[in-house]
């Protein structure tokens, strides 16, 4: 598994032109020059597996096609239909062990709004790390920086905007905590000795 980048800042949308969206986009993911082509079909190729991944009907080949794109994925992770994982940076994004997303989830690893929200909001790229048994509910949204933590429980339709504590549920929009994952003797103990650390 690829290291994960940590959270750097972006350009903002420079217009309509589209030589000039790809060129800053290329420049972005580490391409100059006539690797700019390069990069144009390297993200319709992705943009390809993406699609396909979102639609296919068995599990393995989602996470086949997911993996393609660059997506950090571990084993007997559960990828539901419709899952959109980043389109323009997956490899920002991690699924660890046994960690399961449901029908229709969105992970989010980047913002870049309109130019005319320059000096307002932030233009950024950042990890998105769903830890091993995480299961992310039916709908719901994980924004880009967010940390899901071991074990613990997003609901159907939550938007996520900041990290989850292990072995916890969360719920709305944004996401606040509502209760606690049952945990086994073992598990119980690793907390213990992080908490301890």
């Amino acid at each position: 598994m690829t290291r994960i980048k940590k959270r750097e800042a972006l350009d903002y949308n420079s217009g309509k032109n589209f030589f000039k969206f790809v060129s800053r986009s290329g420049k972005e993911h580490g391409y100059k020059g006539l690797g700019v082509l390069l990069y144009i079909f390297k993200r319709l190729f992705y943009y390809f597996f993406h699609l396909i991944a979102q639609f296919m009907p068995y599990n393995g080949m989602r996470v086949f096609f997911h993996k393609i794109r660059g997506v950090n994925i571990s084993s007997d992770v559960q990828i539901g239909v419709n899952v959109w994982i980043d389109e323009a940076f997956p490899d920002y994004v991690s699924i660890k062990e046994n960690a399961s997303l449901s029908i229709g989830c969105k992970i989010i690893a980047h913002s870049v709004p309109h130019p005319f929200h320059q000096g307002r909001l932030p233009s950024y790229v950042a990890p998105v790390i769903i830890n091993e048994g995480a299961l992310i509910g039916m709908y719901s949204i994980v924004l880009p920086g967010v940390t899901i933590g071991k074990g613990s429980i997003i609901s159907a339709g939550s938007v996520v905007t900041s990290d989850v504590f292990p072995f916890t549920i969360v719920r709305g929009n944004p996401a606040e905590l509502v209760g606690k994952v049952r945990m086994k003797p073992h598990e119980l103990e690793e907390i213990k000795s992080v908490g301890e650390k």
